[in-house]
């Protein structure tokens, strides 16, 4: 029991744990009944012991031996979408505590921290090593009592290493952390700190979910570690992660399976307003394998707010990643724009195969949906199996309201003998690069390319759209077993007309010369060769000048549509 606020002897929080140490297999609890209201405020003048034994150290226990409220500290009670209404009593203040000092260094395993204000440490605010299995709930570290003022510790809020199956939060009201104005919030490392969660959690702004009280660094960092859940799928799983001063979540140095679910990154807590990690609201660095968002219900991270891209990826070993049914640059309700400074996705030049975007929505980011290569609006190219090149986007041609669904049509030049898994999207507006962003998600198709790389798209989608609607769309390769490699950035958009159909069949004009139309050589017309025609109408290589007016447009095209279609279909 703690009953005074003494760094040592008879009823201090030092003497508790040197207790607790030495009843060596036991689970104490350590209690608190300092007398007075509080909130009470013990300063070490030097490091605490390390907990080598497992221990609840209990903060909701304050007040509870009196018959009076006004001492109690009490759990948070709100619902996941209202602020922590959590009541503190204890602080442990770590001003005084010496150079480099850790508050709570955790070696024993089985020990849980809850209903603590821990702040001002030099060092780490609770230091997780070795033993696993511990809790730490309701607690709020790098604030103050009320979770309004930043009194953050010199390192991370958590550090874990070296140790599996800890909860940092958890499902339940009460078991809700504040983790801001440390040096970073969360960090977890090394390959042997597997099957730890981080759950329902605010890291980065104040106990209201209202303001940024950032880390210095990262809001959570995953380092060479495996098997880490970050959220979860059901309500009060999913954490706040914004305000942070450099990434929200940031995965790093072959961290693998990670799973980030149900999180809201750079917003505030009701999902309306911005509140903008520094850099990137998730940022991938050498890490494979990971899943962001997914297909279950109750997966989807909203990523929007953040001050350079929502989603960064880069490293020739970030392969295998999956984003899946996220809303990027949304607020909550995916009906308006909080956008995000750079893009929605960005991939660097550098980084691995295999990334895969699926059933994610954009709205309102400053640049592109998705930038393959962050350098703007990749031109669909004539080999993508060459290294470094892009996945080609789909080429849309029409679309076709009709009631609840709506045909669309257009074409693929890719792999060839490759199937693609196609998605499709309204947008009010067309992005100002021509290409993207996808707003509404209305449906996917698979088509598969022919022994020239060639598919035709004719796809019937369940939904409906608007005259006014523009349509976008993205193209996913698939593997021999139907798993998703790499995605395309957005295809251009297709603006919905009132009486829209399928594009008429151009009819030839007596006369007109169709020689030297086999752009790249192979001998026959194609697709491939229409692709080098709208290439060269971006630019403007006269060699591809068709018509002879001194300018490669729409004229050429359709020109090239013409000759096509005598070549292929006239006796």
């Amino acid at each position: 029991m703690v009953t005074n606020t003494a760094d040592d002897g008879t009823g201090s929080l030092r003497q508790a744990i040197q207790d607790s140490n030495s009843s060596f297999g036991e689970v104490d609890t350590i209690e608190f009944n300092i007398s007075g209201d509080g909130p009470h405020s013990i300063q070490p003048m030097s490091a605490l012991p390390t907990l080598t034994d497992p221990v609840v150290i209990d903060g909701f226990t304050q007040g509870a031996a009196t018959p009076q409220t006004s001492d109690d500290a009490v759990p948070n009670s709100n619902p996941p979408d209202k602020p922590i209404n959590t009541v503190l009593k204890i602080e442990i203040d770590g001003s005084l505590a010496g150079a480099g000092a850790t508050c709570f260094y955790v070696t024993g395993g089985g020990t849980v921290i809850r209903g603590l204000a821990i702040n001002r440490f030099q060092g780490v605010g609770v230091y997780i090593q070795f033993g696993g299995g511990n809790r730490i709930e309701g607690n709020f570290i790098g604030t103050d009592v009320a979770g309004a003022i930043a009194v953050g510790n010199g390192a991370d809020g958590v550090a874990i290493v070296n140790s599996s199956d800890n909860l940092i939060g958890g499902p339940d009201p009460g078991d809700r952390n504040l983790i801001s104005a440390n040096f970073r919030g969360i960090g977890i490392f090394e390959p042997s700190s597997a099957g730890n969660t981080i759950q329902g959690n605010f890291i980065g702004t104040d106990a209201m979910g209202a303001s940024d009280l950032g880390n210095e660094n990262f809001g959570i960092h995953i380092l060479g570690a495996a098997d880490i859940l970050i959220g979860g799928l059901e309500i009060g799983m999913g954490n706040l992660v914004s305000g942070n001063d450099r990434h929200g979540i940031n995965l790093s140095r072959d961290s693998s399976n990670i799973r980030v679910l149900g999180n809201r990154v750079g917003t505030d807590l009701t999902g309306t307003a911005a509140i903008g990690n520094s850099l990137n609201g998730v940022r991938l660095l050498e890490s494979s394998s990971n899943l962001i968002g997914g297909a279950t219900p109750g997966a989807s991270n909203l990523i929007s707010g953040n001050e350079e891209n929502g989603v960064f990826i880069e490293g020739p070993t970030s392969t295998q990643n999956r984003f899946e049914n996220n809303r990027i640059g949304s607020n909550l309700s995916g009906l308006a724009g909080l956008g995000n400074g750079h893009n929605g996705i960005s991939s660097a030049s550098d980084v691995g195969p295999a990334q895969s975007f699926l059933g994610n929505t954009f709205l309102g980011n400053d640049l592109l949906a998705i930038d393959v290569n962050d350098d703007g609006v990749s031109a669909n190219d004539s080999d993508d199996a060459q290294p470094g090149n892009p996945q080609n986007f789909p080429d849309l041609t029409s679309v076709t309201p009709n009631g609840d669904t709506t045909r669309i049509e257009g074409a693929l030049i890719s792999l060839p003998n490759s199937s693609f898994h196609i998605e499709f999207f309204a947008n009010t507006a067309c992005d100002p690069s021509g290409n993207g962003e996808g707003e509404r998600f209305l449906g996917s198709d698979t088509v598969d390319t022919d022994g020239s790389g060639n598919a035709m798209i004719d796809s019937l989608v369940s939904s409906s759209v608007q005259a006014g609607e523009f349509i976008t769309s993205t193209a996913t390769r698939l593997d021999g077993e139907g798993s998703p490699m790499d995605t395309s950035e957005f295809s251009a958009c297709l603006e919905v007309t009132e009486g829209m159909g399928p594009t008429p069949t151009p009819t030839p004009e007596p006369g007109i010369e169709c020689d030297n139309l086999d752009f790249d050589g192979n001998q026959i017309v194609d697709s491939r060769d229409l692709l080098q025609l709208l290439m060269a109408v971006d630019t403007q290589d006269l060699d591809f000048d068709l018509t002879g007016d001194d300018v490669v447009n729409d004229d050429d095209v359709f020109r090239f549509s013409q000759c096509w279609y005598m070549m292929t279909v006239t006796p």
